[in-house]
């Protein structure tokens, strides 16, 4: 995520830094299911593995991956829940 991009605001965080694999994509699962369809959940880790369980586990539950950034050690996702899934 860049300054000058346009991003949603998030309807929703889920802080999981601190916390090890599976708990950050779980917490992401259940925290769409409290958001509206076309609502954006943001997601705040530091284990380096939500790099790949994030997108991986967001894709495979038929929602959209919006943005990530990294930096010093904490990485951020935006996640937009999609109908039907």
């Amino acid at each position: 995520m860049t300054k000058t991009d346009v991003l949603p605001r998030p309807d929703l965080v889920v802080d999981a830094r601190g916390r090890c694999c599976p708990v950050p994509m779980a917490e992401t699962a259940k925290a769409l299911l409290r958001v509206p369809v076309g609502g954006v959940v943001e997601i705040v880790a530091t284990d380096s593995a939500s790099r790949f369980d994030i997108p991986v586990g967001v894709h495979r539950l038929g929602h959209e991956l919006v943005a990530t950034s990294a930096e010093a050690g904490v990485f951020r996702y935006l996640v937009r829940r999609c109908a039907g899934a």
